[in-house]
């Protein structure tokens, strides 16, 4: 069972069951086609920042300020789709008429479960944002910046590289635990 050693792997089960659970809802009721492709696409439109930020971390980046500008985009999309454009819509969605009750019911439980979900990863966001402008801080009084697309050797000598690497050993030796073949079918 991956979930004890991936926490958010339950959190995406039970994220996309939600997701595919409207896309649904809206296919077989006829009814939120527009709304539907809407939502996703406020929900989706962080993504590639996302893939570009996991890509750019996997390809030892994570040191430079190609990284830090990639997520800090991803931080403020993501929090546009989802906190500061989505409950505005969710409410529009609930006073919409000629709707079936079940299907308003339906429109206004799950988007509102994955608004909550959303909350959490940008409080999330947050604390990440706090830390950065401390590493920030950091680097500054040191005097020590990032390239923009190779990780300047004088970061190691910052107080949270050395954090940050303890982590990566661990994921190591996790991965050499688990081989893709070895994954659970969902």
């Amino acid at each position: 069972d991956l979930s004890k050693y991936f926490p958010s792997y339950v959190g995406l089960r039970i994220h996309h069951a939600m997701v595919i659970s409207i896309y649904s809802i809206c296919i077989f009721g006829g009814y939120g086609g527009a709304e539907g492709l809407f939502c996703a696409l406020l929900n989706e439109i962080s993504n590639p920042l996302l893939h570009m930020k996991v890509v750019i971390k996997n390809l030892g980046l994570r040191y430079t300020e190609l990284y830090e500008r990639v997520e800090k985009g991803y931080f403020f999309l993501y929090t546009y789709g989802r906190f500061l454009v989505g409950p505005p819509f969710l409410v529009m969605v609930a006073m919409t008429t000629g709707i079936p009750l079940f299907l308003k019911i339906s429109g206004i439980l799950i988007p509102g479960g994955l608004m909550l979900q959303s909350f959490y990863y940008i409080s999330k966001m947050l604390k990440i944002s706090s830390r950065r402008k401390k590493e920030a801080l950091e680097r500054k009084e040191k005097g020590i910046s990032y390239f923009w697309l190779e990780k300047n050797p004088k970061v190691e000598e910052l107080t949270y590289f050395e954090k940050s690497s303890n982590k990566i050993a661990n994921v190591i030796d996790l991965s050499q635990k688990f081989s893709y073949t070895q994954m659970p079918r969902l």
